[in-house]
């Protein structure tokens, strides 16, 4: 430069909003990718195409909810090969199983004209995760040890019910109650197995 003459540099752009991404959750990112995502299909045509993508979109917000949820609490929830749940008194059996990709179940009354009854559904893979999620906040090794609200089926005055798990190395974990009434850290769980019982039992 010459003699008597300054340099002046040109100050960088606030980084200040970009580092704020960084700083973000995965909770907080996701909304606006959606949003994002929503602006697109008002300039789309193929609207069937768009409604593919959206449900990929929300099977990876599934999976990955998932994964942060057995990595976060470390409870092996992806351990779990199916749910069961059961309601008996003398002379009558309501049964549902859900594995990661059917539903069977079956009602047996005999004091009903129609003694048996089973039925059967597919259930997908975001259908699997959102029951597993149900179980997020529930600590598995102390399932068998939860308390029932009530004891009214220890006379006879409830339906007795149970939730069975089953995992991979075959070893289970079971919690007893009455009616629908389990304990509140299993209520989420009941709530969500019951949706797929209603809406197997109708096809």
């Amino acid at each position: 430069l010459p003699t008597g003459q300054s340099c002046k540099f040109k100050e960088p752009p606030c980084t200040e909003r970009y580092a704020g991404w960084c700083e973000r959750t995965d909770r907080e990112l996701i909304p606006i990718f959606l949003l994002d995502f929503w602006d697109y299909i008002g300039f789309g045509i193929d609207f069937a195409a768009v409604k593919k993508k959206r449900m990929r979109i929300l099977s990876v917000i599934y999976i990955f909810s998932l994964m942060a949820a057995v990595q976060c609490t470390g409870q092996q929830l992806e351990t779990i090969t199916s749910i069961e749940f059961t309601k008996q008194t003398r002379g009558y059996l309501d049964k549902i199983k859900i594995s990661k990709d059917s539903v069977q179940g079956m009602v047996e009354n005999h004091r009903a004209s129609e003694k048996s009854r089973q039925y059967a559904s597919r259930i997908d893979q975001d259908g699997w995760a959102r029951l597993l999620l149900s179980l997020n906040d529930v600590s598995l090794k102390d399932v068998d040890g939860l308390q029932s609200p009530t004891m009214a089926r220890a006379h006879d005055g409830a339906v007795h019910s149970s939730i069975l798990i089953t995992f991979e190395n075959g070893q289970t974990i079971s919690h007893g109650f009455d009616d629908e009434n389990p304990h509140p850290d299993l209520k989420p769980l009941l709530l969500a197995i019951l949706e797929y019982r209603t809406a197997s039992d109708k096809q």
